[in-house]
């Protein structure tokens, strides 16, 4: 029988929060009980979340506590502003005394050999510092994205949140990056830090739902539909570019077909140079591209399925990370169209899979070309191994291996 540890793990994103962010901790939580290791969750409640999705929870096995909090930037907004010293070093502050207290209730019940947590909240990660100060247990600290510091201008004005990215990597242990270019970047920023410490785990796809709806063929319909799944927003997925590309690019496949966008997840009223609606009626694309509502995980991946191409919008500005539907998006087999900046990491990723192809998201030239290209591409059966969350669970729990305790010294 395997000798079994518990693992407290902090993390503000989890079920039934809608969150690209939530797969991640939510998949290692239910892979690491095959490893040895009992995940106690430490989270906040689910009225705390502004979007909601019902159609996955974690497993019933699961121990999850759930410490209140709200988001400031809506309870202490006035005619919707609010200071920015209120939601430092982030909107979820207010988690911090009541996910310590549940932590270290968690912690005396339960005697973890280790302690994880999950950015991008910062909050999460000065939990668990105070947890693992407190208690002397080792610190797994993981970084789905890097902190803005290191890649949005004017963002050091929030100084706390540096503070605690800095002690973040100071006092870890372990220190997870979900792309090799995160490590890098950390590594060059912080010279002092032990590389050894520094692992990769990058992100994966959804091994238990798309496995089954993702690789059957499907006949075409009457619109040639490319879907971006998940939100468009000014800094860093902007898609200026792309809609002037959209208005005088093809509108047609060769077959006859009209080309659709269809943006699932994007508010209408989204703020760009002007209200996303308003651009697309100005460029007369009101039928060419959609504004569709979210929705929840698995519907989202069935409309993957069924789209004719899939896109991914990714800037610039996030040039060190890989958005989680990248790997999603790789086990439907439908053809890829990555919008980016052409030496990040995205592009990089993308660039080596079969039937994907890559345009600048800034110019709308290499847009219509890579438009152009992307409709003559077929479905293909791409190799997926190693990119499952499944597999990504088997690194973290080597990772986990150096804390287990020695047999016989902890509670089962």
């Amino acid at each position: 029988m395997t000798d079994r540890s518990k693992l407290l793990m902090v993390a503000y994103d989890f079920p039934p929060c809608l969150s690209a962010g939530v797969h991640r901790t939510l998949k290692f939580a239910q892979h690491l009980p095959a490893h040895g290791w009992d995940p106690v969750v430490i989270t906040t409640t689910a009225s705390a979340y502004e979007r909601r999705d019902d159609s996955i929870s974690p497993p019933a096995e699961i121990e999850v506590h759930r410490a209140r909090s709200f988001d400031a930037s809506r309870r202490l907004a006035i005619a919707g502003r609010y200071l920015r010293i209120t939601c430092t070093p982030d909107r979820y502050s207010s988690w911090y005394p009541f996910a310590v207290r549940a932590g270290r209730a968690a912690i005396r019940k339960r005697t973890p050999a280790a302690i994880y947590s999950s950015f991008p909240i910062f909050t999460a990660h000065m939990v668990a510092g105070s947890l693992a100060r407190q208690f002397g247990l080792p610190w797994i600290a993981d970084f789905r994205d890097p902190a803005p510091e290191h890649y949005e201008p004017g963002f050091k004005e929030l100084r706390l949140a540096s503070r605690v990215d800095r002690m973040t990597v100071e006092q870890a242990n372990v220190l997870i990056f979900a792309t090799k270019r995160m490590r890098a970047l950390y590594l060059d920023r912080y010279p002092s830090c032990d590389p050894s410490k520094a692992v990769v785990i990058e992100n994966g796809y959804d091994e238990d739902r798309l496995l089954d709806i993702s690789r059957a063929g499907r006949s075409p319909g009457a619109n040639f539909d490319i879907l971006h799944s998940g939100q468009i927003y000014p800094r860093g997925r902007d898609i200026t570019a792309l809609l002037e590309a959209w208005a005088h690019g093809p509108s047609h496949t060769p077959d006859g077909r009209l080309i659709r966008l269809l943006l699932r997840g994007t508010r209408r009223g989204e703020d760009h140079e002007k209200p996303l609606d308003e651009r697309i009626a100005h460029l007369r694309l009101q039928d060419r591209v959609l504004l569709l509502p979210p929705c929840d995980y698995v519907q989202a991946l069935e409309e993957m399925r069924n789209a004719d191409a899939l896109m991914i919008v990714q800037g610039r500005l996030f040039d060190f990370q890989i958005p989680g539907k990248a790997y999603d998006y790789a086990a439907t087999d439908r053809p890829i169209i990555t919008l980016g900046g052409p030496n990040g990491a995205t592009a990089e990723l993308m660039t080596s899979m079969e039937s994907s192809v890559v345009g600048d998201c800034d110019h709308p030239t290499s847009i219509v070309a890579a438009l152009r290209e992307l409709i003559e591409l077929k479905p293909t059966r791409r190799d997926i191994t190693g990119l499952s969350r499944l597999e990504r669970t088997v690194e973290l729990a080597s990772v986990l291996e150096q804390f287990k305790p020695a047999a016989g010294s902890h509670s089962a």
